[in-house]
């Protein structure tokens, strides 16, 4: 619990470090949001102090395996030594993120539920989507893939391979959050289950101030905003395969996949 409060003074010295504004109305929002944010970052350190500590190596101990956590929650050591496509949009960087998840559904599902990200979040919509719900339901034609395409409205995609990855080149918000590359990766986990790996390349902001409050609280803020996502298509694959499974009488479903307008690079 002590990296948990160590946590906590990181959030609360990257809040207080942002101007306050003059005008009264938009210090209530602000206030209002920024309790909000506080609840959300305590209850997700809280969960992943709890629940989600003993994943990680032994010899890393107390503060030292709470910081870690920030750059490679749900990840193995195996995965993070991957090389995977986003490292060639991003040759030059100053932090690797890492996030990981099982799924309980194949790669097909899956990566079909990846697609979506071409239209929302899948977050905390009322922070990142202007409050509206991600679909829970597929979109049709989200599966048509083109290099090109914009991926949560602010990403770029530069490559992808059929029922394996997407890879992103952040193209928005770069004055901001500085320049980021990143992959989602699907492995095949047997016996028909699934493994989400996120492979984030960040570049920061050259500026010092920004640049070090960047450095302080992307690594966390992304944490909780990706773990949230990560979560959020878990359930959502996993009940579209448990729903294929019992329209099919307990089969594994095969899944037909749309032709995909263009390719990209093969990992």
């Amino acid at each position: 619990m002590d990296a948990v409060c160590a946590a906590r003074t990181i959030w609360a010295c990257v809040r207080s470090s942002s101007p306050a504004r003059g005008s009264s109305r938009f210090a209530r929002r602000r206030q209002f949001l920024s309790g909000s944010l506080d609840g959300i970052f305590e209850v997700t350190c809280l969960e992943i102090g709890l629940s989600e500590m003993n994943s990680f190596d032994k010899d890393a101990r107390d503060g030292r395996r709470m910081l870690s956590i920030a750059h490679t929650w749900g990840s193995t050591p195996a995965e993070r030594a991957l090389s995977l496509p986003c490292d060639r949009h991003l040759r030059s960087f100053d932090a690797a993120l890492f996030r990981a998840v099982d799924v309980d559904a194949p790669p097909s599902i899956v990566f079909r539920w990846l697609c979506q990200l071409r239209t929302a979040p899948y977050s905390y919509d009322w922070i990142d989507n202007w409050g509206h719900e991600s679909p829970r339901t597929l979109t049709p034609g989200l599966e048509q893939l083109a290099l090109g395409q914009r991926v949560m409205n602010i990403f770029e995609l530069v490559d992808f391979k059929l029922d394996r990855h997407l890879t992103l080149v952040l193209r928005r918000g770069r004055r901001l959050f500085g320049d980021i590359a990143g992959t989602y990766l699907v492995a095949a986990r047997a016996p028909t289950g699934s493994r989400i790996v996120v492979k984030l390349l960040v570049r920061y902001p050259d500026r010092v101030v920004l640049g070090w409050l960047t450095r302080v609280g992307l690594p966390w803020g992304d944490l909780v905003m990706m773990r949230k996502q990560l979560l959020t298509l878990k359930v959502l694959a996993e009940t579209d395969y448990a729903a294929s499974s019992a329209a099919t009488g307990g089969t594994t479903p095969s899944e037909p996949t749309a032709s995909l307008s263009s390719r990209g690079t093969k990992q």
